[in-house]
């Protein structure tokens, strides 16, 4: 028995034009679509990463601010919208922490240091006659995405 094709009772060996037309057109479909599907996973991908680089960013700052806060002296520690500034137990200099356009810089001693960008709030509220800071940072990836806010709360230890 022979693996020939056949047709209409005919013997014929290969294909004709109409099916070889009718496979590529499905083989370009299948590949339009699989090259749209990695497209598309690639965009949420870039996404989801950038999404995670700035919030990372976003805690680390949220730490180093909250770091620098425990070993800050009560007597010194004053808040406003945009601004906090305390007096570390290690040395006489103020540090201040505010929000200039959208960079959180550190200050020390008049040197600034940005420690992140791309802040879009940074709102310090020092709990009146209390020891108790709560920190507020909002950040926003790109500009189809939602703002993420990470909040912290810092008990002020030394009197």
């Amino acid at each position: 028995m022979s693996a020939a094709l056949t047709w209409r009772g005919g013997d014929r060996r290969g294909l004709t034009f109409t099916e070889v037309l009718f496979a590529g057109f499905i083989f370009v479909l299948i590949a339009g679509v699989s090259l749209a599907l990695v497209q598309s996973g690639d965009q949420v991908w870039r996404r989801i990463e950038a999404r995670l680089a700035t919030l990372t960013q976003a805690q680390i700052a949220l730490d180093r601010v909250s770091e620098g806060l425990r070993s800050a002296r009560q007597d010194g520690l004053t808040c406003s919208p945009t601004t906090l500034t305390f007096t570390p137990t290690s040395g006489p200099e103020p540090v201040t922490y505010q929000l200039n356009g959208t960079d959180l810089v550190r200050d020390v001693g008049g040197i600034p240091q940005v420690i992140a960008a791309g802040v879009q709030a940074f709102t310090p509220t020092c709990a009146p006659g209390g020891p108790v800071v709560q920190l507020r940072l909002m950040v926003q990836a790109n500009v189809w995405q939602d703002p993420m806010t990470l909040n912290a709360q810092v008990w002020v230890q030394n009197p």
